[in-house]
């Protein structure tokens, strides 16, 4: 269920020209995003199977203000939103956090964003 969802978070993202990776090899395009699997928690309760899982985008911006990590975080949060209304599997999910830190790891001084959603599969008991 977790690779499914990741799947469709990954198509949708891509399907909306958001340069996504899932490994931090910088290139000269930015802005940058990559997308990792940062928590997964099973929920059992009178019957009822869900999973809570976290994904972690890090958005890297092509300069250092913070609008084009914003407009991004946007984006990203209506793609993911849309994703409840279209898979049956997607009971929910939030954005618990979006922070934004000045970066120079690349040499210049950009902008970090930090964003990290939580969404809420319906699992099936066998």
């Amino acid at each position: 269920m977790v690779e499914r969802l990741k799947q469709v978070f990954c198509t949708a993202l891509s399907e909306n020209n958001i340069d996504l990776r899932d490994t931090k090899n910088f290139a000269e395009v930015f802005p940058q995003v990559f997308l990792r699997t940062s928590n997964i928690k099973r929920i059992y309760y009178q019957g009822v199977s869900a999973i809570n899982v976290s994904f972690t985008l890090d958005l890297f911006s092509k300069y250092s203000g913070e609008k084009e990590i914003l407009d991004l975080e946007q984006e990203i949060s209506t793609i993911a939103r849309n994703l409840v209304d279209t898979n049956d599997f997607i009971m929910g999910m939030g954005l618990r956090s979006c922070l934004i830190q000045d970066d120079d790891s690349t040499g210049i001084n950009i902008k970090h964003g930090i964003l990290i959603y939580d969404f809420v599969l319906s699992e099936v008991l066998e």
